[in-house]
């Protein structure tokens, strides 16, 4: 009975493939979001270098919040019915909180982090436990309850990144990224029919993000704060370290597409193209991480090297197998990368922060007094 009941808010099969009224009413609310972000990206106009790129990577990562919000209310009216009460009022509610985010978008990595942030989790994790509520006993309840699961596990990370000091904030930033990466996991996943395939290369993504977590974390990742109290010249290793975690951000942006291409067709036929994603994005974080390490103690570790050399070496092989394959090594790499690292450490004592930048300028000021 009480899955009959939840069924009612499913979109039958004959209903019109035709936007109603309300959800073409909430894509030109939405609008007004999209004008934000632009007006943002306008606003980078006088910038120049790894400020213009700062920005650019600062602005993307608010647009992918907001990318996520509309993709998941065109998921909520293409499976639910429209019409109903329910899913209007979470529609509207929707509409509410994206016209917040437009509204504080502009200074949202400033000031006005903390309203963002409340309307984002708002949508992302209350939204789909109202509409599993709705659905009652219905099986299909079980899909909403999963991403709301999912969403939440970031809820710690967006609140850490608005009211955290701004030095926090690059961490965050790349926490962020990669609680979103994971949230593009569940929600492909979840909207894809279930194979063996699907699962597994939905087992392969999670397991990656989890390392590129493990290897960030590992060291350099872990001691920033502290790297950035005992510089010799603070602001000079913050701005390098700001350029350093953009490029971080990107790459787990760029892998996330590849996790999204994988679970859709993770034994479809190769596409070399694919690779940027797959491959590139995780390359691209061994490069930055390397910068990272550098900027920390003024040395490189050998693991990252060798995951990186393994990797360009890999790829011309990859580019003739299938998607799933790719993933697989990459993943393979990453777990070695991560297993080097915790054996050179074995035992070994916390290392102190000794970053190199500005070290150079402090020796000739005392070597001049």
């Amino acid at each position: 009975m009480a899955a009959g009941q939840g069924a009612e808010l499913l979109r039958p099969p004959t209903s019109s493939g035709r936007a109603t009224f309300l959800e073409l009413f909430f894509d030109l609310a939405f609008v007004v979001a999209l004008t934000r972000v632009s007006q943002r990206f306008a606003g980078l106009s006088d910038d120049t270098g790894w400020a213009l790129v700062t920005g650019f990577g600062r602005t993307l990562l608010l647009f992918l919040a907001l990318w996520l919000i509309w993709s998941h209310t065109a998921w909520i009216t293409s499976r639910y019915e429209p019409e109903r009460p329910i899913i209007q009022a979470v529609v509207v509610g929707t509409m509410f909180a994206g016209l917040i985010m437009a509204v504080t978008l502009p200074r949202a990595m400033e000031e006005r982090a903390l309203p963002f942030t409340a309307a984002y989790l708002m949508v992302m994790v209350v939204r789909p436990l109202v509409v599993a509520a709705a659905l009652r006993g219905h099986p299909r309840r079980l899909v909403p309850f999963r991403l709301a699961a999912w969403a939440s596990a970031s809820v710690p990370l967006w609140l850490a990144g608005a009211l955290g000091p701004d030095r926090l904030r690059l961490q965050q930033m790349f926490l962020i990224a990669l609680g979103e990466s994971i949230l593009v996991i569940g929600v492909v996943f979840s909207g894809a029919d279930y194979s063996a395939g699907r699962a597994a290369a939905f087992a392969v993504a999670f397991a990656t993000s989890a390392l590129l977590w493990r290897i960030y974390f590992h060291r350099a990742g872990l001691l920033l704060s502290d790297a950035l109290d005992r510089a010799v010249m603070p602001g000079r290793l913050g701005a390098a370290s700001e350029r350093t975690h953009l490029l971080i951000v990107l790459s787990v942006l760029v892998t996330s597409v590849g996790y999204e291409l994988v679970i859709d067709h993770p034994f479809g036929q190769p596409r070399p193209s694919w690779l940027l994603f797959v491959v590139g994005g995780p390359m691209l974080f061994l490069v930055a991480r390397m910068r990272l390490e550098y900027e920390i103690f003024g040395r490189v570790s050998r693991s990252r090297m060798i995951g990186l050399v393994a990797l360009l070496l890999f790829t011309p092989a990859l580019a003739r197998w299938a998607p799933m394959v790719g993933l697989s090594v990459v993943a393979g790499v990453l777990a070695l990368v991560a297993l080097l690292d915790a054996l050179r450490s074995w035992g070994q004592p916390l290392e102190v922060p000794a970053s190199p930048i500005g070290r150079e300028a402090s020796d000739v000021r005392d070597s001049e007094a």
